[in-house]
């Protein structure tokens, strides 16, 4: 996986109406079998996503629960089979009005032969996640 593809990840999110065919290509970067986990996620959230069916249904609704304005992507390094990069997200939480400013570290383990994701570790803060939800 190079930069580009790294970078067309969040692609899909960016839109103003996340469409099934931008999520499409999201879906397209991983394997089959990859999981995604997120370490210090909020306990009403899942902490890890086994498989392409988990990953499917996690992002399924992000459309009505999110709005992205904005997304800063730096890769802090990349090799054959693993790419680490700090992400910072401004938006609002759809259902609340309220903003969404997060930053992420991002750790994502590839195939080397298919270039697509295996594993893919998110780690952000998870009060601002709540913070944002709360009415």
């Amino acid at each position: 996986m190079d930069i580009l593809m790294f970078r067309g990840h969040f692609k899909p999110l960016l839109e103003s109406k996340i469409k099934e065919d931008s999520l499409k290509e999201l879906y397209d970067l991983f394997e089959d079998s990859a999981v995604i986990e997120f370490p210090y996620q909020s306990k009403e959230l899942p902490n890890r996503l086994n498989g392409i069916e988990e990953i499917k249904n996690y992002y399924k609704d992000w459309s009505s629960i999110f709005q992205f304005d904005d997304f800063q992507v730096t890769i802090t390094k990349v090799n054959d089979d693993h790419i680490y990069a700090e992400t910072k997200s401004l938006g609002r939480i759809i259902p609340t009005n309220k903003p969404y400013n997060q930053h992420y570290i991002s750790i994502l383990h590839t195939n080397p032969t298919t270039k697509k994701i295996i594993k893919y570790i998110e780690i952000f803060n998870p009060t601002i996640i709540q913070d944002s939800f709360n009415q």
